[in-house]
């Protein structure tokens, strides 16, 4: 819990930051996801991809984390429809960046 605070201080910090906000909201689902909480990930990486001018580094990473997720997280539905999601999502993080996946 203590490291996902941490992260949404840096958020609200008005001091200069090397990371953008987009980055930040990575580390936070990245952390949802480390820490097995899957649908808030899930959710964290969703609302991310709204986010007006994404990065293109960061929509791949953010593609290519939710294929990964959708292809081990059993909780993510059944095994057909996972694979279906995870293919999909590869294939848009290597349409965004196609060094992606490298």
């Amino acid at each position: 819990y203590g490291r996902i605070r941490h992260f949404q201080l840096a958020l609200v910090d008005c001091n200069p930051c090397t990371l953008s906000n987009a980055e930040i909201q990575f580390h936070i689902a990245h952390l949802y996801e480390t820490q097995r909480k899957y649908h808030s990930a899930k959710e964290a990486y969703e609302q991310l991809l709204q986010t007006e001018n994404l990065p293109v580094q960061v929509k791949a990473i953010v593609l290519q984390q939710l294929g990964w997720m959708h292809h081990n997280v059993d909780l993510l539905g059944d095994k057909a429809t996972k694979e279906s999601y995870a293919i999909q999502y590869l294939q848009k993080s290597l349409e965004a960046d196609p060094n992606s996946g490298q």
